[in-house]
C-alpha cells in the first residue's frame, strides 16, 4: 500500500500545471509483434472498402500500399465496426457499427461493445449495454465512441440508443474495466467523440455530440464517475467545408499537446456515415484563459 501512494502522489504531483490524455498507459496488443508485424509500419483499421470487421494491416515503407493484412474469422463475425481503444495490457476495444446496411448490423446489436484479447487475437462480445428502445425506424444506431481512463479503471461509451431525429434520449455510460458494470451514466445527451483529459491534475471527459458542433466537457471523480453536467466549451460550427459537422473523434497529443478533433456529416442516418469525408481540426488549451483555441 506505501508503494502505491508513493506512486500515485508522485503522479499528481506531475500532472500540476499540465495537461495530459488520460489514456498515457494504453498498450499495443503483443499479437501485432506475434503474428509478425511491425509496429512502426502497422495499423489497425475498421474502414475497410466493403470489408466487415477489424483488421490489421502493414504498409510499405513509402505507406503507399499495404504489404500484408491480418484478419482473423473472429474479427468479421460482429459485422462492421467503429472505432478501436487500447487498454493499459494491450486488449483492444470496438462496437457494432452499421456502415451500409443493417444485415450485418441488426439494430439490437449496435449496443454491443467487443473486445479483442492481447495475446490471443481473438474477438468477442465485451458488454452488451441495454437497449433503450425496440423502435429502429428513426436510429439504427446504438454506441457511438469509445475511451478509455487509466486511473479510474473504466471504460467510457456513448450511445444513441432510444433517440429519435428530434429527440435526444441518449446515455454516456462510465463502465467498470474489470467487472463490466455501469458505475455510472449521463443521460439525455447524444454522445459522440469522447476524450478524457487531466488539466491541472482534475481528470475530466470531452465529448462531441450528434446533434451539434460543439465540443462539451465533464468533471470526473477519481473513481471516474460523472461529478458536473456537460458544459460546452468549444465550436466548430461554421467551420470547415460544411460548417455543420459533428465531432466524431477526439485524441490529445501528449508530445505536443494539442487536441485533434476529426469531424463528419451526421444526420441519424446510414446515408451520413458512408463515404463522408471529414475534417480535421486542432485545438491547444489556454491554462490562463481556462479555454481552447484552434491552432490550424
Amino acid at each position: 500500500m506505501k508503494y502505491l501512494i508513493i506512486i500515485l502522489i508522485f503522479f499528481t504531483n506531475n500532472l500540476l500545471g499540465q495537461i495530459l490524455s488520460g489514456n498515457y498507459c494504453l498498450k499495443y496488443p503483443d499479437f501485432i509483434k506475434t503474428e509478425g508485424y511491425d509496429l512502426n509500419r502497422a495499423a489497425f483499421s475498421t474502414s475497410e472498402v466493403r470489408k466487415k470487421g477489424l483488421f490489421l494491416n502493414q504498409y510499405s515503407l513509402d505507406k503507399t500500399k499495404i504489404e500484408k493484412q491480418f484478419h482473423p474469422a473472429s474479427w468479421e463475425s460482429a459485422g462492421f465496426l467503429g472505432g478501436m481503444i487500447f487498454d493499459r495490457v494491450g486488449n483492444v476495444y470496438t462496437f457494432s457499427a452499421p456502415h451500409v446496411n443493417l444485415i450485418d448490423n441488426p439494430p439490437i446489436k449496435n449496443n454491443n461493445i467487443y473486445i479483442v484479447d492481447n495475446k490471443t487475437a481473438e474477438l468477442k462480445l465485451w458488454k452488451s449495454i441495454p437497449l433503450c428502445t425496440d423502435n429502429f425506424d428513426e436510429n439504427p444506431f446504438g454506441v457511438m465512441g469509445l475511451t478509455y481512463h487509466c486511473m479510474a479503471k473504466c471504460i467510457y461509451a456513448s450511445s444513441i440508443s432510444g433517440s429519435k431525429r428530434y429527440e435526444e434520449k441518449g446515455k454516456v455510460y462510465c463502465i467498470d474495466e474489470y467487472s463490466r458494470t455501469i458505475k455510472d451514466s449521463l443521460t439525455e445527451f447524444d454522445g459522440f467523440g469522447l476524450c478524457v483529459i487531466s488539466i491541472n491534475g482534475k481528470f475530466s471527459l470531452l465529448m462531441g455530440n450528434c446533434r451539434n458542433s460543439n465540443l462539451y466537457s465533464v468533471d470526473l471523480a477519481d473513481n471516474g464517475k460523472f461529478i458536473s453536467k456537460p458544459t460546452m466549451v468549444f465550436s466548430i460550427e461554421n467551420m470547415g467545408l460544411r460548417g455543420d459537422d459533428k465531432i466524431r473523434k477526439i485524441v490529445y497529443n501528449n508530445k505536443d499537446n494539442t487536441l485533434t478533433i476529426n469531424s463528419l456529416e451526421f444526420n441519424f442516418n446510414l446515408a451520413a456515415v458512408l463515404n463522408k469525408p471529414e475534417t480535421n481540426f486542432k485545438l491547444k488549451y489556454d491554462l490562463e484563459k481556462k479555454s481552447w483555441y484552434r491552432v490550424n
